[in-house]
């Protein structure tokens, strides 16, 4: 053996990998830094400066406060400056927040406040002063202080623990019993099925399913039947809104959610029970251990890695839950079903806050790259 690897270390048998080999790693290289590692350092970068508020009413009143904190006289937007004594430290503190120059911005004991105002905001506008300043805690505390990001917060809360626990062990005891049956294949795919559409076209499903009218919603179909059966054929049914009422719509959601991944961890869980070693579970048989016992004792440590695998896969889905909650229900009734991805897409897109939505994405960022990374150390494991 010793022998075996001096003569490979000598060279005879391994050949040396030429610099130009590793060229055809540049575009991936690239990929992952333009679409990746640039566009995460501008969304931290975002997150960590508040933009200026250069509104005309915002710098007039910031200059009312400044000239009464510092001469002493509360003034009006029509007051002239040089009535209003020793303005010019007031002037000089609303401008250096800006990054401008007083004396170029033209600013005179001539001007009202009002006027004053407008030239400096004038001269923000037209790129001569600072548009954002470092503020590293500021955007968060905004973020994560707004009810709706709380309710979102929430949300995603709810999704992380039923969501996960319900695919996870749904696809766990799915496999365990596929394993039992003849048709174990055609019932996999049957369950792996709802996994080939796209997340909107299920919402669109799911949102048929839901619908409050018994002639459309599939749910509200089958409570009519079970009233009638209970009550009588003529007794009134009131149809159920499950996406309009605020207390249903998270777990309507939840179960479409389910309803699309569970597929996804029998298919896994399948794979990982299969490659547990016969000879193992033989031997249990013959030493009279039960199906439980073999389940729980001898397959269940074999799948741990798989087992990480598919739970950490789950929480890194269900952290960026995005597309079935916007194509169902845009986030409503009233904001009560939004997630952090959906909110983070009203704030920038809608509400026009970039800085709010980076911070949302950075804190979305760092909870899921401690899982991405668990991901890969699970399934290098399971490999």
């Amino acid at each position: 053996m010793n022998k075996n690897i001096k003569h490979l270390q000598k060279g005879h048998d391994v050949k040396k990998i030429e610099p130009r080999t590793y060229l055809w790693l540049l575009p991936a290289f690239a990929l992952i830094f333009f679409f990746i590692i640039l566009p995460s350092v501008e969304t931290v970068f975002i997150s960590l400066h508040k933009k200026q508020n250069t509104s005309v009413k915002s710098l007039k009143d910031a200059i009312i406060k400044a000239i009464e904190r510092t001469g002493g006289v509360k003034p009006s937007g029509r007051s002239r400056l040089d009535k209003c004594g020793q303005y010019g430290p007031a002037i000089e503190e609303i401008c250096s927040g800006l990054q401008l120059d007083p004396a170029a911005a033209g600013i005179s004991g001539e001007n009202t406040v009002q006027e004053a105002a407008e030239i400096i905001a004038a001269a923000a506008e037209s790129g001569d002063g600072k548009k954002s300043a470092f503020a590293p805690v500021e955007n968060y505390r905004e973020t994560f202080s707004d009810p709706q990001t709380v309710v979102a917060l929430k949300n995603n809360l709810l999704w992380i623990v039923l969501f996960t626990f319900a695919t996870v062990a749904g696809g766990l005891v799915l496999a365990a019993l596929f394993e039992t049956v003849r048709w174990s294949a055609a019932a996999r795919t049957l369950v792996f099925m709802p996994m080939a559409l796209s997340f909107v076209a299920a919402g669109i499903i799911w949102a048929f399913i839901f619908d409050h009218n018994p002639a459309v919603g599939t749910v509200n179909a089958l409570m009519k039947s079970a009233h009638a059966i209970i009550y009588g054929a003529g007794a009134a049914y009131e149809a159920k809104a499950f996406l309009a009422d605020p207390q249903t719509v998270n777990y309507a959601l939840i179960i479409a959610g389910i309803w699309m991944w569970t597929g996804f961890c029998v298919v896994i869980f399948t794979a990982a029970l299969r490659a547990v070693p016969r000879e193992i579970i033989e031997a249990a048989v013959i030493d009279g251990a039960n199906p439980l016992q073999i389940f729980f004792h001898i397959k269940m440590p074999s799948i741990r890695p798989a087992l990480m695998l598919v739970s950490t896969t789950m929480l890194i889905n269900v952290l960026k839950i995005f597309d079935i909650v916007y194509s169902v229900t845009g986030g409503g009734p009233f904001g009560s079903s939004e997630v952090l991805a959906t909110r983070m897409y009203r704030s920038a897109f809608i509400e026009g806050s970039y800085e709010q939505a980076s911070a949302i994405a950075v804190v979305l960022l760092l909870a899921t790259v401690p899982l991405a990374i668990i991901n890969c150390r699970g399934g290098i494991t399971a490999e």
